[in-house]
């Protein structure tokens, strides 16, 4: 036993068997120290026994799912014991019932309100696993949200600080960046990437004409020769084109249409508007050098991938409502924000 030890280190193979019976990523456990102390968390996913360090995981002290997350590789030599937190089903954190994730992952398993009948082999162990996660909706322990995260993190860091650990951070991406070129993304084509559905349904909801038919009859006609997103397009080309010609500069409150490239801050800042989680990206103008003005957008319009986002180089179009927001982005300072309704390609000839 070291100076400063209270506890042995235990054996490798005990230790080895341990680690067996812990769900990776998805039991919350406590890792004891030969010192004393303790740390808090789970087997990091990606972790495989090297029979040298483990890795434990936890959330930021931000609590949100995915993206950031942290990690302590912990020499096995400074391990006294590894135990799970026996958590029932009413005290883990656990998925939303609406989440996309469990809804993709329902549809693999053909599980409808508890009752599965899945495609994949019964008998893997693996897969039975996975099916009781998705059944009891468990989050892993990386992605635990506040109190918890906060907690975890505030305690984990503190010790690791005192023992000398490093906090290595992980960024999660769900597609990988190895088929972008070099030089960016560029699009040929228009190309509409976002659209605030619901703000243009409820634009074009009113869109009808009334006119007289038959003697006692009104006919009642709407125009629909155009999708939706083919008109949304439009709105940004026209929009785009008023602005060019009549030059004026939008106020508060006001639509404005900005063309220019986009920058995406690490990591990304998100809020709430109208009740949906929106994301803060920089926009700045390819008319005026220097020029830049921050731009939300809801998550939930965007139909391209958010991780490849900071490498289109393309200009885009944007379109949407000049709020007094005030932010400051990029270690600049701005009096108001833009509230996308719309970002689009346009192709010009």
């Amino acid at each position: 036993m070291s100076s400063g030890s209270i506890f042995v280190p235990i054996d490798a193979q005990r230790l080895e068997e341990k680690l067996k019976s812990i769900a990776i990523a998805y039991d919350l456990i406590v890792v004891t120290l030969i010192g004393g102390d303790i740390l808090l968390g789970g087997i990091s996913k990606h972790w495989a026994w090297n029979g040298r360090t483990v890795s434990l995981s936890f959330n930021t002290d931000e609590g949100r799912r995915f993206r950031h997350s942290c990690f302590i590789d912990i020499p096995i030599g400074l391990i006294a014991d590894i135990s799970v937190v026996p958590l029932d089903d009413a005290s883990i954190p656990q998925i939303a019932p609406d989440d996309p994730q469990l809804q993709f992952l329902k549809e693999i398993f053909e599980i409808d309100d508890g009752v599965s009948t899945p495609k994949v082999v019964p008998d893997d162990p693996q897969l039975q696993f996975l099916k009781e996660i998705l059944l009891r909706r468990i989050l892993p322990v990386q992605d635990y949200p506040n109190p918890l995260a906060s907690i975890i993190y505030n305690h984990d860091t503190q010790v690791a600080s005192s023992q000398g650990f490093t906090v290595g951070y992980y960024v999660e991406m769900a597609l990988a960046q190895d088929a972008i070129p070099p030089e960016g993304i560029y699009f040929k084509d228009d190309f509409l990437l976002y659209a605030d559905w619901p703000f243009f349904l409820q634009q074009t909801a009113g869109s009808v004409s009334l006119s007289a038919g038959i003697p006692g009859l009104i006919n009642i006609s709407k125009d629909v020769s155009q999708s939706l997103q083919t008109q949304v397009l439009q709105r940004l080309k026209t929009t785009l084109a008023d602005k060019i010609r009549k030059k004026i500069s939008p106020k508060i409150g006001e639509e404005d249409v900005i063309q220019g490239c986009i920058l995406v801050p690490e990591p990304p800042e998100t809020t709430v508007i109208e009740g949906e989680e929106c994301h803060l990206c920089m926009l700045v103008e390819s008319h005026s050098a220097g020029e830049s003005c921050p731009v939300l957008f809801k998550v939930k319009a965007f139909k391209y991938p958010l991780e490849f986002l900071g490498r289109v180089n393309s200009v885009l179009t944007f379109y949407g409502e000049l709020l007094p927001i005030p932010l400051k982005v990029l270690g600049e300072t701005h009096e108001r924000t833009l509230l996308a309704r719309a970002i689009g390609y346009l192709h010009t000839t």
